[in-house]
């Protein structure tokens, strides 16, 4: 078996492909545009921090808000993929997001203004589980499990939650969004690793 492997701004793959990994630990100066693509409301921003090896820095302020996804390198199989994220938002009057997107709805982590992460799967409609794990001012691990009937919430290797309704179509893709609620909200992105069968 072969895998196509993306990772800081290099793309390995090739026509036999089985498997498709990617791994990004935000190293370096420079936001890599080639792999994700900002949407950034004027008043946010976004930079790498060079802490603890690389980190994506996601600021917005009062009423702004920023979106970051895939720049079309690959789609994710509607079902067997997994998705990781270590994050860290400093603020809780933000609404952070993370997780995969489609066309249908998302498979996210959601933290709205409030202290803890709900896991959270949405087409027409939306379940939502309180994870009761703190959202703010200490980096987490979140892992979201896609299978082929239900969807597996992680945070910090235990098992927040188990969704099988409301569980969108996919492709996915990645995505990162924070909306802001009150001035100079941080969050921060260690890194993103994804494991996904083909399309």
């Amino acid at each position: 078996m072969t895998t196509s492997i993306i990772q800081s701004n290099q793309i390995k793959s090739g026509p036999t492909d089985e498997k498709i990994y990617f791994f990004d630990d935000f190293l370096g100066s420079a936001f890599h545009g080639r792999i994700w693509t900002a949407g950034v409301e004027a008043g946010s921003s976004c930079s790498t921090e060079g802490l603890s090896g690389g980190q994506l820095r996601i600021r917005t302020d009062n009423a702004t808000s920023a979106l970051f996804n895939w720049n079309n390198i690959y789609s994710i199989n509607s079902r067997n993929c997994e998705i990781t994220f270590r994050i860290r938002r400093e603020e809780e009057t933000s609404i952070t997001e993370i997780g995969l997107n489609s066309a249908d709805g998302q498979i996210r982590f959601k933290a709205s203004q409030d202290d803890t992460w709900d896991a959270e799967t949405n087409d027409d409609s939306t379940t939502t589980t309180d994870t009761s794990i703190d959202a703010n001012n200490v980096f987490r691990l979140h892992r979201i499990v896609v299978g082929t009937t239900d969807v597996k919430f992680y945070i910090d290797g235990i098992l927040k939650a188990t969704h099988t309704e409301n569980i969108p179509d996919g492709p996915f893709e990645p995505y990162i969004s924070q909306d802001g609620h009150d001035a100079d909200q941080d969050t921060y992105i260690d890194y993103v690793e994804i494991v996904s069968e083909r399309p």
